[in-house]
């Protein structure tokens, strides 16, 4: 029996419209699978060059970062940057940090494989560039179709040997939207000084929400509580200070942060409060101090200071710590 004329373009036709079906379906079975592993996956160390558990010698004291380096865009709105620029400022970050001789940054807003910035491991080149050999990587949002990847979060650039890493579950403010994508969560790493272990714990905190944040910190406060080592804990805590030096007199709202202050866990840079000069956002007109450096009572601060710089929306904090004799 013969085809009508008709009948084979028809059929191409009726095939070819299935085609969109098909790639929609892979698309949601990747999203779907990428969703389930996320959390097996969310924290990452890894080990830049020749690193070995002999590259750093603990002098007594320590050098720390935190800087939300904002997915490398710098000060502009967009995250569809110019990959030259973008690059050139990964490595002037790089050399801020080098120049500083950190031995541990916490860095938020880091992406680890997105399509805005050319799915690029901005933490593995900053790493690179600066020299810290070991990297712990944390994801927050975690989503991925074929060809197109969204992979960003914190990290902690170290010169001394991490031991082990682990997620820190932080309260996000919907549940659908930490289902379908993630969310800002935290991390613990434990890092090896030669002389004994501290607990390094990276955040970047809720920042449409106060109730969360607050929530955020009495699980930080948790972990510092139930560490076997010194808890330190650093980056974008999208949360001021309000209380001065344990006075709280003044009628007034405690902050997420006054909250975990109150603990008695951690110990604050004082002259940090409401100094113009420790303000860390915005970098262009900085007006709060939201990015923090907070340490255990047993050591103590030797400097810190924000670094006036606008490699990104954020400045950097440096701070030189001991522990107390």
């Amino acid at each position: 029996m013969r085809s009508h004329p008709g009948q084979k373009p028809r059929r191409i036709l009726r095939r070819l419209a299935w085609l969109p079906v098909a790639v929609a379906v892979v698309a949601a079975l990747s999203f779907v699978v990428n969703r389930m592993m996320a959390d097996k996956r969310a924290v990452t160390i890894r080990t830049i060059g020749t690193a070995s558990s002999g590259t750093h010698t603990f002098d007594g004291t320590l050098r720390l970062a935190a800087f939300n380096i904002a997915h490398g865009r710098g000060t502009n709105d967009s995250n569809w940057s110019s990959a030259a620029e973008r690059r050139s400022r990964l490595i002037a970050i790089a050399d801020l940090l080098k120049e500083e001789q950190i031995d541990i940054a916490v860095l938020n807003e880091v992406d680890f494989s997105a399509c805005w910035t050319s799915h690029e491991n901005q933490a593995e080149i900053i790493a690179e560039c600066a020299g810290f050999p070991f990297v712990v990587e944390q994801r927050n949002l975690d989503l991925a179709v074929p060809f197109a990847r969204l992979r960003f979060g914190n990290a902690i650039l170290s010169r001394f040997p991490v031991v082990s890493a682990r997620l820190l579950n932080l309260p996000s403010l919907s549940s659908w939207e930490w289902r379908l994508a993630g969310g800002k969560k935290g991390m613990t790493a434990d890092i090896d000084l030669g002389d004994g272990t501290i607990r390094v714990c990276a955040v970047h905190w809720e920042h449409r929400d106060e109730p969360t944040r607050i929530a955020s910190a009495r699980v930080v406060a948790n972990a510092a509580r139930e560490s076997p080592f010194p808890f330190i804990c650093m980056g974008d805590f999208n949360s001021p200070l309000t209380i001065r030096n344990g006075d709280e007199s003044e009628a007034h709202t405690p902050t997420a942060l006054d909250t975990l202050i109150n603990s008695g866990l951690f110990q604050h840079r004082a002259d940090a409060e409401q100094a113009p000069e420790q303000f860390t956002f915005a970098s262009y007109h900085p007006r709060v101090t939201i990015d923090w450096v907070l340490i255990p009572p047993s050591w103590e601060f030797v400097t810190y200071r924000v670094q006036p710089v606008q490699l990104s929306d954020h400045r950097p904090v440096f701070a030189e710590i001991r522990r107390k004799e």
